[in-house]
């Protein structure tokens, strides 16, 4: 997991080359031409899905986790808690791997707290619980970078 400032993600530069494009566009910080779904980078390798909710009690949601992909999200608006653990510490309820997903239910280890300006890159041994509320429930408008893992293809 990473969890820094936009302005720093090409500190980062060098894990993954997939991701190395991710931290590029993060780091520059500019989102006007991205649109609400998807908006491609490079084909199915490195885009961003682009959405907005309403934060919710933690006890509403779920973790999640991917085998393929990592996620790096990143709030343009509003504020949300993402909680995070190691995936071998919670309970698996579901998975589908034609999606990459796999649900967990536990208890989170980490809290990151995401506001505009923030990043959190979380990699498939990290499950992340997202939509959950700060102090009070908000609007969230969030851009969310699938990366297909080099070394997984």
């Amino acid at each position: 997991m990473i969890y820094g400032k936009q302005k720093d993600a090409g500190r980062y530069r060098g894990i993954d080359e997939n991701l190395d494009l991710a931290l590029d566009f993060i780091e520059k910080q500019d989102y006007s031409g991205v649109v609400p779904g998807k908006n491609v980078l490079s084909g199915e390798d490195v885009y961003i899905n682009c959405f907005s909710y309403d934060t919710m009690e933690s006890s509403e949601g779920f973790f999640e986790a991917h085998d393929k992909y990592l996620d790096v999200h990143v709030v343009l608006e509003g504020k949300e808690r993402i909680e995070t653990a190691d995936r071998s510490l919670l309970e698996e309820f579901e998975s589908d791997p034609e999606t990459d997903y796999t649900g967990y239910h536990g208890v989170a280890e980490a809290v990151c707290t995401m506001k505009p300006g923030d990043f959190l890159v979380v990699f498939p041994e990290d499950a992340h619980k997202v939509k959950v509320k700060d102090e009070t429930s908000c609007h969230v408008n969030k851009a969310v970078f699938k990366v297909w893992l080099c070394d997984k293809k």
